[in-house]
C-alpha cells in the first residue's frame, strides 16, 4: 500500500500485508499508521517481541511472537497479513495466526 492508499482505507474493514526487514537493539515502533477511525501498529515490544495490533472503535486485535526476541542486531524478514477472520505474523517465514 502507498502512503494515499493507506489515508483512504478503513484499516478494519480492509485486508492488507506489510513487509519489512528490521535490526535493532532496541524495543519500539517499527511502522503505523492512524485515522480518525482505525490505526495499525507493527512494533516491538519491552520484552523483544513483534507485536501486530489493529484498532477500530469496536475492538483491538493484537497477535503477538512470544516465542522470539528480535533485540540482538540481528537481520529479521517481518510480514504481518490482516483479513477479516485472521491476523497473520511471519518472522523469517515462521508462521503465527490468530483468530478474529
Amino acid at each position: 500500500m502507498t502512503d494515499i492508499e493507506l489515508n483512504q482505507n478503513n484499516f478494519s474493514s480492509s485486508d492488507f500485508s506489510l513487509q519489512c526487514w528490521i535490526q535493532t537493539e532496541q524495543s519500539g515502533k517499527i511502522l503505523s499508521k492512524h485515522t480518525n477511525e482505525t490505526s495499525f501498529s507493527l512494533h516491538i515490544n519491552a520484552h523483544g517481541n513483534i507485536a501486530f495490533s489493529v484498532l477500530s472503535e469496536e475492538k483491538t486485535r493484537t497477535i503477538t511472537a512470544t516465542n522470539i526476541s528480535v533485540i540482538d542486531n540481528e537481520w529479521y524478514h517481518i510480514t504481518v497479513v490482516k483479513t477479516d477472520t485472521f491476523l497473520y505474523l511471519y518472522i523469517n517465514d515462521l508462521d503465527l495466526k490468530i483468530e478474529n
